[in-house]
């Protein structure tokens, strides 16, 4: 099979034929005659072109293939329109879509090099341009016409419809012309040998640019199970352009493309075929129907040709007089395009080829070679195991691709697969797999570098008188001991592994004419010993004891060198492989690497990063029972880590995982007490943790608690005593009263003990507001705590004054006294029966005078008056004023 050619990215594309599409109406015309149709110029509009004000002729190409259209138009914007098949039975989810044929990466119309080109940037040719469908299956189609708003392009139906004639694509096509047979495998059998017989390898395209981009040959495995080795030039093409000829053929596979097309027409046979990539060979697949199994498959005829531009043999128009292009007709020139002679322009000076890389193994050698690990190329390097297997001069290669590529079939280069070598394991695809055990891979192929005889002989026919029949009758000439590279397969019958065919030299008896020697008499068993391992034996080698030790001695085919340099026997020639930058957690450094041998060294380290030291730390705030601490950002830190000093070490007391937070309160601490706060950044280097220096400590105190108890304590005409409950975390007291529409401070107490104080030099009846907070010195700062309640308290009206007696009767005694503008009014007081009693109350302060009648004559009486003022319900008294008289004698 052949590694898939690289044409740049030629297209399956593109068009001519005669069937045109037409408007749907009550009257369709005959398909044939040039039909159009066009929208209102009214309809949506797409940027600067009206694209419903256009006509519009479609025209299928290559009918009755749905892929290729030619739609003639007066519309300069091949963007603005497109067409729909809202109903065809290759999508039933989605509409198809027909659509320009344009390079979405680079912006621009694919330029096919045998069309001569209106305009190159649009595309436009012979008054239209090429479009692209595959999914529709012919019918009626819609036009649409974009809409970009600048950010999204959407489309909208117009009132425009065209009848296409039935299309189909490439795989029904198959079915309907090839599949007539009443079987299932019958049918995919005549459409397997019709696929073939139509079907190409690759097309033809126009060769780019020869560019060298390796500095070396090289040499690599292959994807695929069923293949071996390619030679890997250091050229590529650049530039390479498509033809139309080539687009326009439907049916060009690869050995990849041509059995998945086979996959398809299987399940359009029959939903129930199941499909299976085959497990041995690449361009296989295995269909399964009503519990059969077959294996389908193959690839395209011929190859790729790279063509200059004076080989075109034919250029393509379109239109009512347009190329008239056929399913045969491009096949035949797409045949004559690969029988044209090209000179080979690959350098070759310093080619690789097989006989060098054979000569190079010789007897057997490990060879370091590019590892190709799947089908879109992904690469890397591994090991195989190579030796000379003949005379080094028959090797049986293609060309792979355009730039001096091949592949090796097969030849004079051996070469091993599921295969134990040297105590390591090769697998399917000719690579070393490290780790690989003995047990995992039982009966894989075994090779040993060992003498085996080469055993020449003689054979006639004798007559056999008892049997009446010819017998063979063999003569042994000549043993000759060997050494050669002895590939052992396991021989699952006798369960032990036998020497293949390639150990013995032509002429000589194989394994099992040994075997028939020695039964025969005719040898010593000594022999077919040698060519045979049993399971004691392959024990005994331990075949999977280098299964982790790579190879320490091999030829170099992957590019980083000349081709066949030894590794044992170079020099290192370093290169900068990359600049390492320095990490929280690593040193930077520059990595140099050997180009030969993979061989590593550093140099020019530079220290590892550091998380620069948090600087800024200070308190910001603190309460009775919390404190605030601040620091500066650190812009390179993932968070920061609070610590608090307590119980005699640094605990943790907080992660902050945003280096945006740059504050931190701790609450719950005890009032007046001292505490001790650092912080240092952090950053995440993985999984780990790396740490600035700590900032400096933030050593502070919290404030006293708040003050409790506070509560008027007594009063007076000219003062107020204010008592509170003793805060032990204070060393004194503050006390402060509101006047002049502030707070002022009235006293200072300096030892916590005392929790009383007294206001003096008050105005009687007047309302007062006091509070008391607690404060502690922190050296020469004082901390103070939150105030108390509010203590709002009256003092007491003021002592009364000018009591005196101001008339006198017999029977009764009038007492008088001076206005109190504190009071609201007053209580009268005689003295009798040993004490106090009120004889009257008196609620209008203007009143300054009472007579109290029914006393007995020429008696002494005692009377005393206060002025009171009524505080919410509560009665405030002044002072008493005291005055004592005698009633008249008669």
């Amino acid at each position: 099979m052949k590694l898939k050619r690289i044409t740049s990215g030629i297209m399956a594309a593109v068009m001519a034929v005669t069937v045109v599409g037409t408007p749907v109406g009550d009257m369709i015309p005959a398909i044939g005659e040039t039909l159009s149709a066009a929208a209102e110029s009214a309809d949506i509009k797409s940027g600067t072109v009206n694209a419903a004000g256009y006509s519009y002729t479609i025209t299928p190409l290559l009918a009755p293939f749905n892929q290729y259209f030619f739609v003639q138009t007066d519309n300069p914007d091949p963007l603005s329109f497109r067409f729909t098949d809202k109903s065809t039975k290759y999508d039933e989810e989605e509409q198809s879509i027909i659509k320009a044929v344009w390079d979405t990466w680079d912006d621009e119309p694919t330029i096919f090099q045998d069309i001569k080109y209106q305009n190159a940037k649009t595309g436009r040719v012979d008054g239209g341009y090429i479009f692209y469908g595959y999914y529709t299956d012919g019918g009626e189609v819609v036009l649409q016409v974009a809409n970009d708003d600048g950010y999204d392009v959407t489309w909208e139906d117009t009132n425009v419809k065209c009848k296409l004639p039935a299309l189909k694509d490439s795989v029904d096509y198959l079915i309907d012309t090839y599949a007539k047979k009443s079987s299932f495998f019958d049918n995919m059998d005549a459409v397997e040998d019709g696929f073939s017989s139509i079907c190409l390898y690759s097309g033809s395209y126009i060769l780019g640019e020869l560019t060298r981009v390796k500095d070396y040959w090289g040499m690599s495995t292959s994807p695929h199970k069923d293949q071996t080795f390619y030679l890997q030039s250091p050229y590529s093409r650049e530039g390479s352009k498509p033809l139309f000829a080539s687009a326009i053929y439907p049916y060009r596979y690869d050995s990849l493309g041509f059995p998945s097309v086979l996959s398809v027409v299987a399940r359009r046979l029959d939903t129930a075929a199941e499909i299976s990539w085959n497990a041995d060979n690449h361009y296989l697949v295995d269909v399964t129907y009503n519990g059969e199994t077959y294996s389908y498959g193959g690839q395209g005829n011929g190859e790729g040709k790279g063509l200059s531009e004076d080989k075109i043999k034919k250029y393509f128009t379109f239109g009512s007089n347009g190329t008239e292009i056929t399913l045969n007709g491009s096949k035949q020139l797409l045949d004559d395009y690969a029988k044209t002679e090209m000179k080979d322009d690959i350098p070759r000076s310093d080619a690789l080829t097989w006989e060098n890389i054979c000569d190079t193994v010789g007897d057997g050698a490990w060879v370091r070679l590019i590892k190709i690990a799947g089908i879109f190329g992904a690469t890397g390097t591994t090991y195989t195991y190579l030796y000379k297997s003949g005379d080094g001069d028959e090797f049986y290669t293609d060309s792979a691709g355009d730039n001096g590529s091949e592949i090796y079939w097969f030849g004079d280069l051996g070469y091993v697969s599921d295969t134990w070598v040297d105590g390591r394991y090769i697998d399917d695809w000719e690579r070393y797999v490290p780790g690989a055990k003995y047990e995992d891979h039982k009966y894989s192929n075994i090779l040993l570098k060992r003498s085996v005889p080469q055993i020449e002989y003689d054979v006639d026919y004798e007559y056999n008188c008892d049997k009446e029949e010819y017998e063979l009758k063999y003569t042994i000439n000549s043993i000759q001991e060997k050494k050669k590279n002895v590939l052992y397969w396991y021989n699952s019958e006798n369960k032990h592994w036998t020497a293949s065919f390639s150990a013995f030299d032509e002429g000589c008896a194989d394994y099992d004419l040994i075997k028939r020697f020695v039964d025969d008499g005719l040898i010593d068993k000594s022999y077919l010993n040698e060519c045979q391992l049993t399971a004691d034996d392959v024990a005994k080698l331990k075949v999977d004891r280098n299964t982790n030790k790579v190879p320490d001695d091999y030829y170099i085919y992957d590019r980083t060198t000349k081709p066949g340099t030894s590794l044992k026997n170079h020099t290192h020639n370093y290169v900068t492989e990359k600049v390492v930058k320095p990490t929280y957690t690593a040193q930077g450094y520059t990595l140099h690497k050997c180009t030969i041998c993979g061989a590593d060294k550093k140099d020019n380290y530079t220290a590892k990063l550091t998380l620069v030291k948090v600087g800024g730390a200070k308190l910001t705030g603190r309460a009775a029972d919390a404190l605030r601490v601040n620091w500066t950002k650190n812009a390179n830190a993932d968070g920061y880590i609070i610590e608090m000093y307590q119980n005699g070490k640094w605990v943790r007391a907080a992660k902050i995982t945003n280096n945006s937070t740059t504050t931190f309160r701790k609450a719950g601490l005890k009032a007046s007490s001292v505490y001790k706060f650092r912080v240092r950044a952090y950053k995440m280097s993985g999984k780990t943790a790396v740490y600035s220096d700590y900032s400096a400590t933030v050593a502070t105190r919290t404030n006293p608690s708040v003050m409790k108890g506070a509560k008027l304590g007594g009063r007076a005409a000219d003062a107020l005593r204010i008592n509170w409950t003793k805060n032990a975390s204070a060393d004194g007291y503050i006390v402060e009263m509101y006047q002049g529409n502030k707070w002022v401070r009235v006293g200072k107490i300096t030892n916590n003990s005392t929790t009383t104080f007294r206001k003096a030099v008050l105005k009687a009846s007047s309302v007062y507001k006091f509070r008391v907070r607690a404060y502690k010195m922190s050296g020469k700062t004082a901390l103070y705590g939150n105030y108390s309640a509010t203590v709002t308290a009256r003092t007491n009206p003021s002592i009364m004054k000018g009591v005196k007696i101001a008339g006198k009767a017999k029977d009764a005694l009038r007492v008088n006294w001076m206005k109190n503008t504190s009071a609201q009014g007053y209580i009268v007081e005689m003295y009798k029966g040993g004490k106090w009693v009120r004889v009257a109350k008196i609620t209008n302060n203007n009143t300054t005078t009472f007579r109290k009648a029914g006393l007995t004559k020429n008696t002494v009486y005692k009377f005393r008056v206060r002025a009171y003022h009524m505080s919410g319900k509560t009665a405030l008294y002044g002072n008493y004023g005291n005055v004592s008289g005698k009633t008249a004698a008669k």
